[in-house]
């Protein structure tokens, strides 16, 4: 009875980084949304146009940048009541271009994590910061936009299918088994102990224009609402929403385009969010990839595991505003269910 005395929801201010002209929000820790900001800070060091979209070039220096985030995450993330995390360092500027540097073009790595506390004091204009293998799962996501610029972007998740399998009494309500992301190993800053969060890997993501005129969508100090997004798929979330959020801002894809687009996911030990927390490390491609740049890929040092044509994991839901016209255009992964609603 205390422990469920003691729970309560919290507000918290989302975390920030400047994108390109827009301004991307992210969900702080306990949830894994740093690791998508630190990716964009670190693909903004390269010119992905000149490298072309879904070219061998561009997905390369995007799985490593991928890669270094995650290790981050695995060293310094946890519930910040009760663990000290770096967050205005793992979303410097200036560490993303120390942590870039070490992206080799040719060739993959297996990076060590870096030193955020050296750039704690948030140089590089951080923003908003609060301190402090293929499986069944069970999250969901929806984003909705109404008239009036209103926006949400939600995720909830039991983990895995049917959750912990276990029912409460005769509640009939499923619990979650989303613990199966603690460390065992006393040693390990994400240590299960009692009252602390799990970090968990769902990331609610919204983008805002920096220099859009104050319409539908305005937010206090920054633009006007560009995207709201999200999707199902445990450590896939981040790569994922890294991959349509280039594509649409990058290549100006349209969101049907974006999320239809042909799509990679890397697995990389000791990374991985799942017990056991060590994986094979693979490039999970979709088919459709063509085999120019999956040879070239592999000639960099990536091992291939080619999927489906629509096989990887995640299901985006996008919308994106018009901050001109105010109109509204969404997009659902054909990957999964999943519907675009307008009325």
């Amino acid at each position: 009875m205390k422990d469920l005395a003691d729970c309560h929801s919290r507000w918290q201010e989302a975390i920030s980084v400047s994108y390109k002209g827009h301004t991307v929000y992210e969900a702080p820790p306990n949830s894994s949304g740093h690791v998508l900001l630190q990716e964009l800070n670190m693909v903004e060091q390269f010119d992905l146009q000149a490298m072309g979209c879904n070219s061998a070039e561009s997905i390369h220096m995007m799985v490593e940048a991928k890669k270094l985030a995650f290790i981050d995450r695995e060293a310094y993330m946890a519930d910040p009541d009760h663990t000290d995390v770096p967050t205005l360092g793992l979303l410097s500027k200036e560490y993303a271009k120390e942590r870039a540097k070490l992206i080799d073009a040719s060739r993959t790595s297996n990076p060590t994590h870096g030193d955020p506390w050296a750039f704690q004091d948030g140089s590089g204009s951080v923003g908003r910061v609060t301190a402090g293998s293929v499986q069944e799962e069970d999250t969901t996501c929806f984003v909705i936009v109404d008239q009036w610029g209103n926006a949400v972007s939600q995720l909830q998740s039991i983990q895995s299918s049917l959750g912990s399998s276990i029912v409460a009494g005769d509640t009939g309500i499923l619990l979650n088994n989303r613990m199966t992301y603690w460390h065992l190993d006393e040693d390990h800053v994400d240590c299960l102990e009692p009252g602390k969060r799990v970090r968990h890997t769902m990331n609610p993501v919204m983008v805002f224009n920096d220099d859009g005129p104050a319409s539908l969508g305005k937010a206090s100090g920054d633009g006007t609402l560009a995207l709201v997004c999200g999707t199902p798929g445990a450590d896939t979330q981040v790569q994922t929403n890294m991959q349509v959020i280039t594509h649409l801002i990058d290549f100006g894809m349209t969101v049907a385009e974006a999320v239809e687009a042909p799509r990679w996911r890397n697995s990389h030990s000791p990374t991985e969010s799942n017990v056991p927390h060590v994986c094979d490390n693979l490039l999970h491609m979709e088919s459709r990839f063509g085999s120019d740049v999956q040879q070239a890929l592999e000639s960099k040092g990536h091992q291939l595991n080619v999927m489906p044509d629509w096989g990887a994991q995640g299901s985006e839901m996008m919308i994106q505003v018009d901050s001109e016209t105010g109109v509204l255009q969404g997009a659902a992964d054909p990957r999964r269910d999943g519907y675009a609603i307008g009325w």
